[in-house]
């Protein structure tokens, strides 16, 4: 008689699933803070650390109910990329969890960290500086949204655009209302009119920015591989022929000279 082995795994599953006790109820536990401290102003608990206000000065919480920060500034937000920006006489910095000051408290306003830059106002201007305090895009604008897919709302002469992390302006300052990139798309306004604005590669306005094939189409097309099937679209979905494909492959390796003859009755001399 043939013998039957279960797999080491699955035996291993068995044996455990009949000598450990299934998980205890759920219990929902409150961890008090102490009298006087307050999250009135705090709508969700922020992890690791959820700033609370005693006697109207902020400090932080942890997730136990004890104060890891003692209230001390004018204003507290959210840790965001391990820092937070507070604020106390009158200027405003970042600290870390520590409650060590992390970026000089020097700044008029202050906003959290969003994709490794943060927006910071000196002389009634805003400019975004990195997690050491170095300044990424000088302050020269009026307001500014945080960064998003790699770009920042900013408004200058009563006028939105986006600039990139380095200051560069990426869309021009012209929109009287913008919003900021969401899943590559952003909604701005300009004389009454809304309009949908996509961040596209190589022209195309059906190959969004975070498609999969996005840089491969940027470098074919760079490359002068394909150039789409009009001057605004590449239409992606599109099946290719054979032909297609062949010519792709021809064109990527220099556009080689053929050697030998046709051996292909269907390709006459004329087809591309």
């Amino acid at each position: 008689m043939k013998r039957r082995h279960l797999p080491f795994v699955l035996a291993m599953t068995i044996c455990l699933s009949l000598i450990i006790p299934a998980f205890a109820a759920q219990t929902y536990t409150p961890s008090w803070l102490e009298k006087g401290v307050t999250l009135e102003d705090t709508p969700y608990f922020s992890d690791p650390l959820t700033a609370v206000n005693k006697d109207g000065r902020w400090g932080y919480t942890d997730r136990l109910g004890g104060l890891a920060i003692a209230p001390q500034y004018e204003y507290a937000l959210v840790f965001s990329e391990e820092l937070a920006a507070v604020g106390k006489d009158g200027k405003s910095g970042y600290i870390n969890t520590a409650g060590q000051v992390a970026v000089p408290l020097q700044y008029e306003d202050a906003s959290s960290f969003s994709e490794g830059l943060a927006a910071v106002s000196s002389a009634g201007k805003y400019g975004f500086i990195d997690k050491t305090g170095k300044e990424a895009v000088a302050p020269a604008y009026e307001q500014v949204s945080d960064f998003s897919q790699g770009l920042a709302a900013v408004k200058k002469g009563g006028k939105w655009g986006f600039v990139d992390k380095t200051g560069k302006v990426i869309v021009p300052l012209e929109y009287d209302l913008v919003t900021e990139f969401t899943q590559d798309t952003a909604i701005v306004r300009k004389n009454g009119q809304y309009a949908l604005m996509n961040a596209t590669v190589g022209g195309f306005a059906d190959v969004l920015i975070s498609s999969p094939y996005a840089k491969a189409i940027d470098w074919a097309v760079e490359k002068k591989i394909t150039n789409g099937t009009s001057e605004t679209t590449f239409s992606p979905d599109e099946e290719c022929t054979t032909a297609q494909i062949l010519t792709f492959l021809w064109r990527a390796m220099g556009e080689p000279e053929p050697e030998g003859e046709d051996p292909f009755t269907n390709v006459p001399e004329t087809a591309y």
